[in-house]
């Protein structure tokens, strides 16, 4: 398991899979070294982009509750076949709850 995680494996697999591959071992998948904030702020990146990260890191408790908590959103989304939201709808919706300016 240390192999998988010296070669930053969440750069080559999706989330689902970067987490079923921690979850093989417990120690690694609640270990706050390996599994922290850098691989969800990358997921953020790679979902949306920079500017995402930039705008959204003023209100945000930490990349893994802001990534998690849009995973969450989609898969409510997806399970009542409405439409995934696009970066700029983010925005707008921060906007009207006056998150962001």
């Amino acid at each position: 398991m240390d192999i998988i995680i010296n070669f930053n494996f969440y750069k080559y697999c999706d989330f689902t899979s970067y987490s079923n591959l921690l979850l093989t071992c417990k120690y690694y998948y609640y270990d706050n070294i390996i599994n922290n904030d850098i691989i969800y702020k990358y997921y953020l990146q790679n979902k949306f982009s920079n500017k995402f990260i930039n705008i959204s890191n003023s209100f945000i408790i930490s990349y893994y509750d802001c990534f998690t908590k849009i995973m969450n959103f989609e898969k409510l989304a997806i399970s009542i076949d409405s439409e995934l939201w696009e970066e700029d709808i983010y925005y707008l919706f921060w906007k009207q709850q006056k998150w962001i300016s």
